[in-house]
Order: C-alpha cells, then structure tokens, then sequence
C-alpha cells in the first residue's frame, strides 16, 4: 500500500509505538478477514488475521531499545492524557518496549494522518500467562530488530 506512511504496533495492555514505514518492513502469512467489529466495535478499516507476522524494524544505536517504564516520566501506558509522544522518530528508546515483553497483539497501517488504513491481527499463543505471547520471538542484530510471531 503506498499510501502507508507508518506502522503502530498494538501491545497487550492498549500501549503502542508508531514507526515511519521507512524504517519497517513486514511480511505475513495470508491474510483471513476478521471482519470490522473489534472487541464489540465497528471499526471503518478492514480488520485481518494470520498465523504468521515478521517485522524488521532498523534503529540507529543501541540505546534505542533501552527502554524501562518504571524509570520513565512518562510511560507509554494506555496514552491516554501522555504529555509525551508514542512516535519512536521523537522518543528513539520506547523502541525497546518490544524487548521488554512478548506481547504484541496487532500491527496497524497508518496513512500521513496517522488514521488506521488497515488491522492485522498477530496470533496469539497463550504462555504460562493470559499477557504473553508464546508465539512471539524478538532478535538484534546488526542495527535490526526481527519481531517473528508464528503459530505452529
């Protein structure tokens, strides 16, 4: 879609970060539809699944993905009333949030407005908790950090 300018990637507990595409790329599996109503909302934007998502995400150092929420101002929380910006372009470490925890529920697509042009829905292995992602796996390396999230 060329019309993508960023990624959001959705966690577990409503925080997420916002990435220039520029800086992304993904891949997944094929895609089922799962409709336009979220959790009991009707949403204006196709809404997908898969059983497979890999992002590629580049950073510029090592202190991107420093990221301790209990050492920040303000955390990336809910976002609701946050002084502070989800974009990793003005917050570079909130890229570390990845690392932090395997929980990411969703990737989303967003045009120049940030408004959400598509969903995808990441699969979801149920750990030893209901807020891990037992299917999610994280990788560093060379200024590039690989997100896998595959169902078996």
């Amino acid at each position: 879609m060329s019309n993508v300018k960023f990624i959001q990637i959705g966690f577990e507990n409503m925080e997420s970060i916002i990435i220039p595409i520029q800086r992304v790329k993904v891949n997944y599996a094929s895609l089922t539809v799962h409709g336009k109503i979220i959790e009991g909302f009707k949403v204006n934007y196709p809404v997908y699944k898969t059983d497979m998502i890999k992002l590629e995400i580049s950073f510029k150092n090592e202190d991107e993905l420093l990221y301790d929420s209990q050492k920040e101002e303000a955390p990336l929380a809910m976002f609701i009333n946050n002084p502070l910006s989800n974009h990793v372009e003005d917050r570079p470490h909130i890229l570390g949030r990845v690392l932090n925890h395997s929980d990411i529920v969703n990737v989303e697509m967003l045009d120049e407005n940030e408004t959400i042009i598509e969903c995808i829905y990441a699969p979801w292995g149920k750990g030893h908790n209901d807020y891990t992602n037992s299917y999610m796996t994280t990788h560093v390396e060379n200024n590039l950090l690989t997100i896998h999230i595959e169902k078996p």
